[in-house]
């Protein structure tokens, strides 16, 4: 009897040694007495549990790039690392191009922006008048040249007020008179707004004054249009003289007692009255 138990003991111990054997080399095989209809159906669910996951692992790589679920094959942990760095390079890629893009147009933007004044400055000038007849006390404020040119209506408008008020004659005015008095108040830097003492005058007028010990020219600029007495207003004359001489588009007198600067068309010239 004591020899059929240890035979048995030895046999179960056989059977343990076998089963952890048979655990180890293949772990689907519980221990070697398992039936042969359960063990298929095992591995059968096991199959079907592996094709569960991957398919779980899939979807999961579908929606999130970034996840690596535990358990999953070296080769699906690679899938899922590689991809998301593909994109996020791709991302990277694409943002510094944008970068690029916005840098180019903020640079080139303000240049445009800078140069547009300039360019309608030379090609485009707007130039205005404001006049004060010391004699009438009127004033006229107007813009006689634009981008298409000199405005007709505006030149006859500064020729009425520029009129002679001994005679009350008037006559058309050299335009370019007008443009001298503009660009002396550019050199200035201060508004075209000035004070006349004399624009135009008649023939008879100008005998008149020179009979009278005037000083005025017999063939005076007065008479042809082309000349005209002022003060600007903010500038001393003795500053709008040295402006006058600076720019050398005609006749310049100084008259410092009567307060008041000679400017004309004509031949460039230099005198003090």
């Amino acid at each position: 009897m004591k020899r059929t138990r240890a035979a048995g003991a030895a046999a179960d111990g056989a059977s343990t040694t076998e089963g952890h054997a048979a655990t180890k080399a293949a772990p689907v095989r519980a221990s070697a007495s398992v039936p042969a209809g359960r063990a298929a159906r095992s591995a059968s669910t096991c199959r079907d549990a592996t094709a569960r996951a991957a398919a779980a692992h899939n979807a999961a790589r579908v929606a999130t790039p970034c996840a690596t679920p535990t358990g999953a094959t070296p080769r699906a942990i690679a899938s899922a690392v590689v991809a998301p760095t593909t994109a996020s390079a791709a991302a990277a890629h694409a943002s510094a191009a944008t970068r690029r893009l916005f840098l180019l147009f903020a640079c080139i933007a303000p240049v445009s922006l800078l140069r547009a004044p300039r360019a309608q400055a030379a090609t485009a000038p707007v130039d205005w008048l404001e006049l004060h007849n010391t004699h009438t006390d009127a004033t006229l404020r107007v813009t006689f040249r634009n981008a298409a040119g000199f405005i007709p209506a505006a030149l006859a408008q500064l020729d009425l007020i520029l009129f002679d008020q001994r005679s009350g004659e008037h006559r058309a005015m050299d335009p370019q008179l007008f443009v001298l008095l503009a660009d002396l108040a550019a050199a200035a830097e201060v508004e075209p707004r000035y004070d006349i003492i004399s624009g135009y005058r008649s023939a008879a007028t100008n005998e008149t004054l020179r009979k009278n010990g005037g000083g005025q020219a017999k063939q005076s600029q007065h008479i042809q249009g082309k000349a005209i007495d002022v003060r600007l207003k903010g500038v001393s004359t003795e500053r709008l003289r040295d402006l006058a001489v600076a720019l050398g588009r005609g006749g310049v007198g100084y008259y410092p007692k009567s307060d008041f600067v000679h400017v004309d068309t004509a031949r460039v010239r230099y005198w003090e009255g």
